[in-house]
């Protein structure tokens, strides 16, 4: 019986693993398309700081991920409260 148990519970840790990279890997990207629109920490640190909130909802960074550069810009500006 322990032994069903402790293959239930691996599998369970190999999905949320699996869930964590797969996240990690969406991070990752969304922080590379946004320095590829030209937001850098030094050249736009406002839209730059905009990731960590971006980053927090997965449709959003879906989103983020599936638009263009001037789409990226528009959620950046927005999430950081920019009006421009």
């Amino acid at each position: 019986m322990d032994k069903i148990w402790e293959e239930k519970r691996d599998a369970l840790m190999e999905v949320q693993t699996a869930r964590e990279t797969a996240k990690d890997r969406k991070v990752e990207k969304v922080y590379q398309l946004t320095t590829e629109a030209g937001v850098t920490p030094t050249s736009e640190p406002v839209l730059f700081t905009a990731i960590m909130d971006l980053i927090k909802c997965d449709r959003t960074m879906t989103l983020f991920i599936a638009t263009n550069d001037a789409g990226r810009l528009l959620m950046l500006k927005k999430i950081a409260g920019v009006n421009n």
